[in-house]
Order: C-alpha cells, then sequence, then structure tokens
C-alpha cells in the first residue's frame, strides 16, 4: 500500500465550549484553557451549532487573550474571526481554524463580543490536531 493517511482528530480532550451561548448585545469568554502540550499542528475549530442571523449594522466577533497565570489578568493576544453586516450563518458552519502562536502565554480564554442579542444561537470551541 502507497500514500499518506490524512485528516483531523479532536485533540487533548474536552470541549474548550460546548454549545455556549452567545452573548445579549455584550462581551464573553469561555473559561480558561491551558496550552500545555498543544504542539503547532493543533488548531482550534470554532463552529456554530445553531444557526446565527446577524443584522445590517452589527458584529459578532472572536478574540484570543491570554495570560502568564489562570487567576491573572487576561489581555487580547489576537483576533481570531469577525462578522459584520447582514450576515446569517448556518448551524454546522466553521466560523474559524486558528491557530495560536509560538509566544501565547500558558492560560488563554476565547472572548465573544456583539453588538446584538445572539444569546440564543451556540458555538461549540475545540482542538484539533491534524495528521
Amino acid at each position: 500500500m502507497t500514500g499518506k493517511i490524512t485528516g483531523e482528530l479532536r485533540a487533548y480532550g474536552d470541549n474548550i465550549a460546548s454549545g455556549k451561548a452567545l452573548p445579549s448585545a455584550g462581551s464573553a469568554f469561555t473559561p480558561a484553557f491551558t496550552n500545555a502540550g498543544i504542539l503547532s499542528d493543533t488548531e482550534l475549530v470554532l463552529k456554530a451549532d445553531t444557526a446565527i442571523s446577524i443584522t445590517s449594522g452589527k458584529s459578532l466577533s472572536f478574540e484570543l487573550h491570554d495570560c502568564a497565570t489562570e487567576s491573572g489578568t487576561y489581555l487580547k493576544a489576537a483576533d481570531i474571526v469577525s462578522f459584520s453586516g447582514s450576515s446569517s450563518i448556518a448551524s454546522g458552519t466553521e466560523l474559524a481554524r486558528f491557530v495560536p502562536n509560538s509566544v501565547t502565554k500558558t492560560f488563554m480564554k476565547i472572548k465573544i463580543t456583539d453588538t446584538e442579542d445572539l444569546s440564543s444561537a451556540k458555538i461549540s470551541i475545540y482542538p484539533v490536531k491534524k495528521g
């Protein structure tokens, strides 16, 4: 047999966020997670669990925040993805894939911000390892 098997596997155990409701015209953070053991070929996947409808003039954004200690002050480390204007995102849509850079601190959270009430929509965030 020749060739190489490629694909991806969910990595490092539990989801970072599973079925997390989006904020109601504000911001929310995922629970803290650690980058210990996350290799360069690991990506964070953000996925819509339900349909998300963003109205004209409104927005939804995701940022990576990090900190050296779990209970410290988390600061923005990177923009992940944002949506603005009139957008309809179907359930099951992958919103983004993101690889934290090598200088990301040990503890991370994802900040979710919207400018309208999207609290009826849900997302999941999980790591995958490319192979």
